[in-house]
């Protein structure tokens, strides 16, 4: 019997510590108590919730980016608005910033389509496609599809930063035609 008493006591003292590492792993406080590079954005990954931005308390202090111009590149060649574009070409849209760059880094870029925003989760705003260390330029890869003959037209650009806050939303005059 005394065994037996030992022997439960151990796997309830075994559990007990496999569940206190295991919620010691996942620090969901937002509490950024291994932030070793300095950035403000936390280390650890589990608050990231995709385009819908993070979610800790160092949020409330951040404001949302300002897009201060937008302008489309076709085939690698910078074209004014209205732009047409054919749905075999490479649409590219470069857009200036206003605000940190540590502020948007992992941030999304958000094309509006219908007076919808949809995310564009493959183009993560890394420092890949805004190579500024502070306010500056970034460009992301555009499907022509989401313009396909002006359909849901108006279009817009926004962007949002680590946090999920959207900025002002410019307008985008593009229309894309079926490929020939």
């Amino acid at each position: 019997m005394k065994t037996c008493f030992w022997f439960l006591a151990a796997v309830a003292l075994s559990m007990l510590l496999v569940l206190g590492f295991s919620g010691c792993a996942r620090n969901d406080s937002g509490d950024d108590d291994d932030d070793d590079d300095g950035s403000p954005i936390p280390d650890d990954d589990d608050t990231v919730i995709g385009c819908e931005g993070r979610d800790f308390g160092q949020c409330d202090a951040i404001d949302a980016p300002q897009l201060s111009s937008v302008q489309p590149r076709v085939n690698g060649t910078s074209v004014p608005f209205p732009a047409e574009v054919r749905t075999d070409d490479s649409l590219e849209l470069v857009f200036e910033y206003v605000g940190p760059s540590t502020e948007i880094e992992e941030g999304y870029p958000f094309v509006i389509v219908g007076g919808e925003p949809n995310c564009l989760e493959s183009q993560q705003l890394l420092s890949l496609n805004c190579p500024e260390q502070t306010e500056g330029v970034c460009r992301i890869d555009a499907d022509p599809l989401l313009f396909l003959d002006g359909i849901g037209a108006p279009y817009g650009l926004e962007i949002s930063n680590y946090c999920g806050e959207h900025s002002n939303r410019l307008p985008l005059d593009i229309v894309a035609h079926e490929a020939k």
